[in-house]
């Protein structure tokens, strides 16, 4: 069963973080990102991976699929949102 982590890039940051909390579903994911957005205002673009993913990753637009865009970037958006 794969686990997911949510990770953000700080306002004006290009290397994702994390809080390293793991979730079951990308939507309970999802979830906490949304919560974490009416709470804090420290970041601007923000992703659900799987726990696989290597941490410290930097932001790459044309390559990263992104829940969340307050910047505006190019990056291509969750498919869960379409």
């Amino acid at each position: 069963m794969v686990k997911y982590r949510t990770e953000v890039l700080g306002v004006g940051e290009d290397t994702w973080s994390s809080n390293n909390v793991e979730y079951k579903t990308k939507k309970e994911a999802m979830k906490w990102l949304d919560d974490l957005r009416m709470r804090w205002f420290g970041y601007d673009v923000a992703r659900v991976v799987p726990v696989s993913t290597p941490k410290d990753q930097k932001f790459n637009p044309s390559k990263d699929i992104v829940y969340q865009d307050f910047r505006g970037t190019s990056a291509r958006k969750s498919r869960e949102l379409m």
